[in-house]
C-alpha cells in the first residue's frame, strides 16, 4: 500500500460519510444514506479489478484545485459489508487492491429509488458539487436491490470521460436522429 503524503497533513481536512474507489484511475466517491449499498458497490468493484481508498469515512483535502480522499487511519484498508462482516481488502484481495489516496473526479449519490422523484429521461445528468470550495462533477443514481450499481459506476466513469472530451451524448444523437425522422415524413 502507498504511503500518505506528507503534505495532506498539514491542510484542513473535512471527513464525509461516503466510499472512496478508483475505477479505471478515476476517484469515484459513493454518498447515500446508510445501508443504500455503497460498501457492496465497492466490494463489487473490487472484484472487477478497482481499488478501495476509503469505507464508511472519506477524509478530503483540497491540493490546489483539485480534492484528495484518503481513508481515516481506523479503517484503513477494511471494507465492511452490513450482514456480512468487515474485510481486509489487501488480504482477501491482494495489495494492489488498495490505495492510501485519490483524486476525487465524481461522486456518484445513490438514492433510495422508492423515495426518489423518479423521471424518465434521456439525458445522464453531470452536475456541480462543491467540496471545500472545490468543483467536482456528481451524479444521481437511483439505488434498488435489482440495480447493479458497480456496472453504473463504471458507465459513468466512461461517460465522464467522453463528457471531458467534448463527445456528444446518446441523447442528443437520439433526438437528431428523431428529428430527422420526422422530416421525412
Amino acid at each position: 500500500m502507498q504511503q500518505n503524503p506528507d503534505y495532506i497533513k498539514s491542510e484542513p481536512v473535512v471527513t464525509l460519510h461516503g466510499v472512496l474507489v478508483q475505477v479505471f484511475s478515476t476517484g469515484v466517491m459513493f454518498t447515500g444514506p446508510a445501508g443504500i449499498g455503497k460498501s457492496e458497490c465497492a466490494l463489487e468493484l473490487l472484484t472487477r479489478g478497482h481499488q478501495l481508498i476509503a469505507d464508511d469515512s472519506v477524509e478530503i483535502v483540497r491540493t490546489g484545485n483539485r480534492l484528495l480522499g484518503r481513508p481515516p487511519e481506523m479503517t484503513r484498508g477494511l471494507l465492511y459489508i452490513r450482514g456480512f462482516g468487515c474485510i481486509d481488502v489487501a488480504r482477501v484481495f491482494g495489495d494492489q487492491s488498495i490505495r492510501a489516496d485519490s483524486p476525487i473526479d465524481l461522486v456518484v449519490e445513490l438514492t433510495p429509488w422508492q423515495t426518489a422523484e423518479v423521471s424518465d429521461t434521456l439525458f445522464v445528468d453531470f452536475v456541480a458539487e462543491a467540496i471545500l470550495d472545490v468543483t467536482v462533477r456528481k451524479l444521481n443514481v437511483l439505488a434498488s436491490p435489482r440495480r447493479n450499481l458497480s456496472l453504473l459506476a463504471e458507465t459513468a466513469v466512461r461517460l465522464l470521460w467522453l463528457e471531458e472530451n467534448g463527445e456528444k451524448d446518446a441523447a442528443s444523437e437520439l433526438i437528431k436522429r428523431h428529428q430527422k425522422a420526422i422530416s421525412l415524413d
